[in-house]
């Protein structure tokens, strides 16, 4: 990505209800990059015109693009890491979302990692959601229920991100987003008290007043 990025350069397309989209907002919103980018609320799925106009995921407006002066990429998780790329506007907060593979390797991957983990999470309680709003039977949502729990229980696991940071990193971003998307959604509004709920429900506590 090229440094001397503009305003108005880049462009962001989403589907409003989209917890993808929500991540990618949360972390424009931590990076002070809000007036970097334009955002374009469009409808699922997205129109065949902007997508042929613009390159954008032709499959779900569920999964955003965002429009560069190189190209369109798309997928949160490889957005997240193009806007760690991205020049901070001065008076913003200094802070990476990734660590730096040059200097620990180790630290990247596992950053990615955890960020894979939350994304699945989110992506499967957005399935249970859109189905349960479909009318799908319970017997047929409660695998899939399961997955979502066994997912908490195991991030619950694992040290958790760092609150006090002036720039949460891509964890603290992935994982906020989940729990956030996770409030939303009448089926899981209980997700305190499942097995490892109430240790994430205490760190949610502590940033989500930074949530978009």
């Amino acid at each position: 990505m090229e440094s001397n990025i503009t305003p108005g350069q880049l462009h962001l397309y989403h589907i409003p209800e989209s917890p993808f989209a929500i991540k990618l907002l949360f972390a424009i919103k931590e990076l002070g990059l809000g007036d970097a980018l334009t955002v374009h609320a469009i409808p699922d799925p997205p129109p065949a015109d902007l997508v042929e106009e613009h390159g954008l995921y032709p499959l779900s407006a569920f999964v955003p693009s965002l429009v560069t002066p190189s190209g369109t990429i798309f997928d949160s998780s490889v957005i997240l890491q193009c806007l760690d790329t991205l020049p901070r506007p001065e008076g913003a907060a200094m802070g990476k979302l990734f660590p730096d593979a040059a200097q620990d390797s180790g630290l990247r991957w596992a950053a990615l990692t955890y960020e894979a983990l939350c994304k699945a999470v989110m992506g499967t309680v957005m399935m249970v959601h859109q189905q349960g709003q479909r009318g799908a039977p319970e017997k047929a949502l409660a695998p899939q229920e399961e997955r979502v729990k066994r997912g908490v229980a195991r991030l619950a696991q694992q040290e958790l991100p760092d609150t006090g940071r002036k720039v949460l990193d891509v964890k603290g971003i992935a994982l906020g987003s989940m729990l956030g998307y996770m409030e939303q959604c009448e089926w899981c509004t209980g997700w305190r008290e499942w097995k490892g709920g109430d240790i994430l429900g205490s760190w949610f506590e502590q940033i989500k007043h930074r949530l978009p």
